[in-house]
């Protein structure tokens, strides 16, 4: 592959099958190339909301409410899990957002990196 995005995609699993899922999208990456992730932090207001709260608010609240897992990530997890890749740009960031159920902003993580 030449480019991967995984927008919002790796945060649904456990710790172990995230890493199974970046080994294996690293094996299918060329050398040199971009891997762009997107995936929700440990700050991220879902994180620490009851199921009612925000099931059918999103794929984050569909799965917490059926017991599946979802990952929220730290700045030094996903420093760990990309250490073999260069790292263009980590950035923590904040979507003010205007919902009845949920009126604090959202938080995620955007991690650019290369294949080395």
């Amino acid at each position: 592959m030449d480019f991967i995005v995984a927008n919002h995609s790796l945060e649904y699993g456990t710790i172990e099958e995230i890493r199974q899922s970046i080994r294996k999208l690293s094996d299918a990456l060329k050398s040199g190339r971009p891997f762009l992730v997107r995936v929700v932090s440990t700050q991220h207001p879902f994180a620490k909301a009851r199921p009612e709260e925000i099931y059918g608010f999103s794929h984050v609240g569909f799965c917490v409410q059926n017991s599946l897992p979802v990952h929220f990530f730290e700045e030094e997890e996903l420093r760990k899990l990309f250490r073999k890749y260069r790292i263009e740009r980590l950035e923590h960031i904040t979507h003010p957002i205007e919902h009845e159920r949920i009126s604090v902003p959202l938080r995620e993580w955007v991690l650019l990196t290369y294949k080395q």
